[in-house]
């Protein structure tokens, strides 16, 4: 029920945002330009280098003021986007020359290569593509650790695997990609913890990989690297940076009530 009035008490600030002066991204061939995402608590205002702050500040207040919410301004982040000289600029100095966008003084800023997550991905300008993997990662290294203190039968480490890296995978994967070195590293996890560690399998890979009519243990013990590459793909994933269209000199506001 919380959520849903949360939703009905947020709308008003969408509309608002929707129906003010604020240019926003005009992305080619869709009719609506792009000028907010909400999520549960998470709101992003994307802004382009004509549009003035203080008009976003002024709708922000006006929708404090009527709902009584309050947002976190020590969690309000900005992120540049277009040619590196606009970045470095309004780095440097919270403003973009013969524009009318300035932010407000103290405001926190990307800086040229840090990663910024917003609803579980992550954004930023020159980051390294495996920097939003080393947490899961982390995560799913330390979860086959510990099953594996319970000693699990082949097949049950199988499953297993399916579980930790194929479901844990998906979602990033879909958002960001997958680097290959990333993927490199999840088949070594899974390998390991599938012959407990052992530096040679005792078993053959094509007998493991085989059907299971035929004894082996089908779908592999990669399935769940495989299954949790780029689900666009309906074969063999390719994995890689997520790249995106370029943005003309404008950047996404991150805030939360």
């Amino acid at each position: 029920m919380s959520c849903l009035l949360f939703n009905l008490a947020i709308e008003p600030l969408a509309h608002a945002l929707r129906q003010s002066t604020l240019r926003g991204f005009e992305i080619p061939g869709r009719p609506d330009r792009l000028i907010t995402t909400l999520f549960a608590d998470d709101t992003t205002v994307y802004l382009s280098k004509d549009d003035n702050y203080d008009t976003l500040a002024g709708i922000l207040t006006m929708w404090c003021g009527a709902s009584g919410a309050r947002f976190n301004i020590t969690k309000t982040e900005h992120v540049p986007l277009g040619p590196p000289e606009m970045r470095h600029e309004l780095i440097r100095s919270g403003t973009i020359p013969q524009a009318q966008l300035r932010l407000p003084e103290g405001s926190k800023i990307a800086q040229e290569g840090e990663a910024i997550r917003i609803l579980g991905a992550w954004i930023g300008n020159d980051i390294d593509a495996t920097t939003s993997w080393r947490p899961l990662v982390a995560k799913i290294r330390e979860n086959l650790s510990r099953w594996a203190r319970r000693r699990p039968t082949l097949y049950g480490r199988k499953l297993i695997i399916g579980l930790e890296l194929g479901s844990r995978t998906q979602f990033l994967t879909a958002a960001q990609g997958m680097p290959k070195t990333i993927e490199s590293e999840l088949v070594t996890l899974a390998m390991n913890f599938f012959w407990e560690g052992m530096g040679r399998p005792v078993v053959a890979r094509a007998s493991v990989h085989a059907p299971i009519k035929q004894g082996g243990l089908d779908p592999s013990p990669e399935v769940g690297v495989h299954s949790g590459c780029d689900v666009r793909e309906s074969s063999r994933c390719k994995v890689g940076p997520h790249t995106t269209g370029r943005t003309e000199e404008c950047f996404p506001t991150n805030m939360e009530d």
